[in-house]
């Protein structure tokens, strides 16, 4: 246990850090650019001022565009380069996981929740996509150490100005990134001294007024998802615990856990279960890291019922930081009094490396998909794809030059966009009135399962009420090429075929 203690903490940050970006780069470009990551290459492409314009009209908050703009400008935008940015990200994320644990309790914990988020399959499967998460994540295990730290000198006003920088990075991320200031706001009201409260209002006051530009957005946008609901369902009870056996990896994972910490406490017989209980949670430290996870987990959650659901993988995977850092200190609490306490440290990891998938899928195929559409899709022919958001997708894959030119049009660059897709035979529609079919013999479809977004949308009864079905394909994991001629009294289906 000494030994371990004696670990200098940049020992630790490097071999453990260096051990995460490895892990993270061995499968990079395993999985296809996909979902969301096209929108926010496509936006990071503008100039800086049509960034900030366009995103203030939807649901993200401009910084990882304008910082993904910057990088593109300086390395390109070669698939390798775009997923190392949000890897990076993702891999430094122990630094701060290293130093609270280290810092405020003891390098066993640093180990434990380093092991945890170094080879939890969610965080690597966010470390390869474009998208703002793990930069989100990065800044909320940040957020906890410097108030962690503040509240180890809440008379410091240069830790509760990082503290306020963490904030405005964290509200200029993600929306979610309000659960984070709330339980900020009670943690502070809980445990910072009265007389330094004046500080707490203070930095909240002032993380606000950095943001009050982008206020009005984050309103207006909530009242109108409010108004019009997202695409995302409202959770079960189940989801409860369900998401945090995927945060954990499985929920083999969790029942090795609750195995260790019990064994811990068996082990640890000299002082009762409520005794240790009453002990771990009287640490004001301990209190708060458990309250970063439980807030904004169980608060989004709530909200998710009763008002507008967000509890999905990538929305809560920010709180998966604090809850590393929480099963850590539950396990090295149960084991600290036993005859072994680095044995607690050891399971724990081994349970993490045991369930993890260092390549773990993105169910997007849609690279494969588009080249078969190409393969398939002669003068003669015209394609539709639904929903019609997979333009970008599409567009991506299809014509990697068209989508970045059209990223770089001084206009409307989704309309332009739109328009040479068209040009090119190729159609983005939400229903089957958009549907054209008396100018080309052959129809090919590109159905990314369009009835989740619009389930009344028709377009493949009509095909097949008009045309005749001549080729199916599935590529993981919703899509669906179709292929239909014109052979009226030549009616055909064809059992599906998949690309695996």
């Amino acid at each position: 246990m000494k030994v371990v203690e004696r670990i200098p903490t940049w020992v630790l940050i490097v071999v453990l850090t260096l051990i995460a970006l490895i892990l993270r780069l061995l499968h990079l470009n395993s999985t296809d650019i996909a979902g969301d990551e096209p929108f926010s290459i496509f936006v990071a492409q503008f100039e800086l001022f049509k960034i900030v314009s366009h995103l203030s009209t939807g649901n993200n908050p401009p910084l990882f565009e304008i910082l993904l703009h910057c990088y593109i400008r300086s390395v390109g935008d070669s698939d390798f380069y775009l997923r190392l940015l949000p890897t990076m990200f993702s891999a430094v994320t122990i630094i701060p996981i290293i130093l609270t644990g280290k810092k405020f309790f003891n390098a066993r914990v640093a180990i434990m929740a380093s092991l945890l988020f170094i080879f939890s399959i969610f965080q690597i499967r966010f470390a390869h996509e474009v998208r703002v998460y793990s930069f989100f994540s990065l800044f909320t295990a940040w957020s906890l150490y410097f108030f962690l730290s503040v509240l180890q000198r809440p008379s410091s006003l240069k830790l509760w100005g990082v503290l306020v920088l963490c904030n405005v990075v964290l509200m200029y991320s993600h929306f979610t990134s309000f659960y984070v200031l709330l339980t900020e706001f009670v943690c502070g009201i809980l445990f910072v001294p009265k007389v330094r409260w004046k500080f707490l209002f203070g930095s909240l006051a002032l993380s606000g007024l950095f943001f009050l530009p982008y206020a009005l957005v984050f309103i207006t946008r909530l009242n109108d998802v409010a108004g019009s609901g997202t695409w995302v369902s409202p959770p079960g009870l189940g989801e409860l615990y369900g998401s945090v056996n995927l945060l954990l990896n499985q929920r083999i994972t969790t029942l090795a856990v609750i195995v260790t910490v019990g064994l811990g406490l068996v082990l640890s017989r000299e002082i009762s279960v409520l005794e240790k209980v009453k002990e771990m949670f009287g640490q004001q430290k301990i209190l708060a890291v458990f309250l970063w996870f439980a807030l904004p987990y169980f608060l989004m959650f709530a909200c998710s019922i009763l008002y507008v659901p967000m509890f999905i993988d990538r929305y809560i995977l920010y709180t998966s930081i604090p809850l590393f850092l929480s099963v850590a200190l539950v396990a090295d609490q149960a084991w600290k009094n036993s005859p072994l306490p680095l044995l607690g440290v050891l399971l724990i990891g081994f349970g993490s490396i045991a369930t993890t998938n260092l390549n773990p899928s993105n169910n997007r195929e849609i690279g494969a998909a588009v080249d078969f559409v190409k393969e398939l899709k002669t003068e003669s022919s015209q394609v539709y794809l639904s929903p019609d958001h997979y333009n970008l997708a599409f567009a991506f894959h299809y014509n990697r030059m068209l989508f970045n030119e059209m990223a770089m049009y001084k206009g409307d660059s989704f309309l332009e966009l739109n328009e040479h897709l068209v040009a090119n035979g190729i159609y983005p529609i939400r229903d089957s009135q958009q549907l054209d079919l008396g100018q080309k013999k052959r129809i090919i479809y590109l159905d990314a399962d369009s009835r989740f977004v619009f389930p009344e949308n028709h377009i493949l009864e009509t095909l097949e009420d008009e045309l005749s079905l001549t080729k199916t394909t599935r590529f993981e994991r919703i899509f669906d090429v179709y292929v239909f001629d014109q052979f009226p009294d030549k009616r055909a289906t064809i059992p599906i075929q998949t690309s695996e």
